[in-house]
């Protein structure tokens, strides 16, 4: 999965029911991006689908990795925390103290790539730019076996966005929310649609009222 465009309810609000209430994360109270869906919301079945997620990686990193600083690396790249997957509060990244002032440059570059790619694109499956070489140069791995371990970690990553997302839609739909904010927005719909005194004639007018424009009608026909 490359996280591209998911209907999550910010997506939807645009088209289904306009208004900041429609928008929001069920658990959270935020707006529901698909960063906020996939690694941010702190719903526990999201939570849990993160953790479970990373454990898979965990094996893969002590397994596949060539040394502990190595290991470091990987476990820093693919940060988690409370079952998240924000960067806010992760320690600095490893290396940067050795002899040789190009593999401490080398680390620098690596650990700013990361940073630039920030978490969305990390569990999108995006590889750091650097994060080869580190694992050839200093971590004595032949390129093909660090070639492999890399791609198998991004399809872990990727896997675990998948996996975020369908434990997502399991427990939002299963409160019925969508369904519930979507019924009432056409519920609003129709009726602005139909009240002759707030001056819309049609369905398409009341469509293309803008979000705070409508919220404020719907607000009157809609308690």
């Amino acid at each position: 999965m490359i996280h591209g465009w998911l209907p999550t309810r910010s997506a939807l609000a645009k088209r289904e029911y306009p208004g900041t209430t429609g928008e929001r994360c069920p658990h959270c109270k935020v707006k529901e991006t698909t960063w906020h869906a996939l690694g941010q919301c702190k719903h526990p079945a999201s939570c849990q689908a993160r953790d479970k997620s990373r454990a898979a990686l965990d094996i893969c990193i002590e397994e596949g990795a060539p040394d502990d600083n190595a290991k470091d690396w990987l476990r820093w790249i693919y940060w988690t925390r409370h079952g998240t997957w924000c960067r806010e509060g992760a320690p600095h990244p490893p290396g940067g103290a050795g002899p040789e002032r190009g593999e401490r440059d080398a680390d620098a570059v690596l650990a700013a790539n990361v940073s630039d790619l920030g978490g969305q694109q990390i569990w999108a499956g995006v590889i750091p730019s650097g994060l080869h070489g580190r694992l050839v140069v200093k971590g004595g791995m032949s390129e093909d076996k660090a070639s492999k371990l890399i791609a198998k970690l991004s399809k872990l990553a990727r896997m675990a966005s998948r996996e975020v997302w369908l434990a997502r839609c399991k427990w939002i739909n299963e409160n019925g929310t969508n369904a519930e904010t979507r019924n009432a927005w056409r519920t609003a719909v129709r009726r602005v649609a139909q009240n002759h005194f707030m001056a819309v004639g049609s369905l398409a007018a009341a469509k293309s009222m803008a979000n705070p424009q409508f919220e404020a009608w719907r607000q009157k026909v809609v308690p």
